[in-house]
């Protein structure tokens, strides 16, 4: 493997577990935060660590591809919010499926991730035009 290509990873590693608790801190501390930080701050990050998740999987694939494909997966994890069988109801509401998969549709919540995607996208932009990943 490519000394840049490993680089590449392991940054975009990186930065998938510090999007982690700074969602997790905005819906277990709300009051530590300002209004819209603790009603959308999560969401926007729900997208953006998905994002950098992908570009971990995925290095070589084009930044805006992932983008969109970030986009897409949760307002699809979003929709399936709509399905109210009790057994999947049950499973998300438990912790770890709970933020993972979402309680309720919101429709506010697909402008957040559109948000988040685009925040991801633009970060990666930047990194890899920048210094850090030359």
């Amino acid at each position: 493997m490519k000394p840049m290509r490993t680089k590449k990873i392991f940054l975009y590693f990186v930065l998938f577990l510090l999007t982690i608790p700074l969602g997790l801190a905005t819906r277990l501390y709300p009051d530590h935060f300002p209004y819209i930080i603790k009603t959308y701050g999560g969401d926007v990050l729900y997208a953006t660590c998905l994002f950098f998740f992908l570009r971990f999987l995925f290095p070589a694939t084009e930044v805006i591809k992932l983008g969109i494909l970030t986009f897409l997966a949760c307002i699809i994890i979003e929709l399936q919010q709509l399905y109210k069988a009790s057994w999947i109801v049950q499973l998300r509401h438990t912790f770890p499926f709970g933020l993972i998969l979402g309680y309720d549709f919101v429709l506010s919540d697909c402008i957040c991730y559109a948000a988040g995607a685009v925040l991801g996208t633009g970060i990666a932009m930047l990194l890899e035009r920048s210094w850090v990943l030359r």
